[in-house]
């Protein structure tokens, strides 16, 4: 993970938004989410996605 994007099937987080996905791919310019549990996957520029954290209880 040099380059800051977490691996493909790691939790992310857009920090345009706050949104969680599951990195899908990386595809040309942008990174591809799909949210947890399924649906349409969206895309990330790089620079807006980090690695998503365990909520702790």
């Amino acid at each position: 993970m040099s380059s800051g994007i977490p691996p493909v099937g790691a939790f992310a987080v857009d920090t345009r938004d706050g949104r969680v996905g599951q990195v899908m791919a990386v595809d040309g310019p942008f990174v591809q989410l799909r949210p947890p549990g399924g649906g349409i996957e969206w895309d990330v520029p790089p620079k807006a996605v980090r690695a998503a954290q365990a909520e702790r209880s």
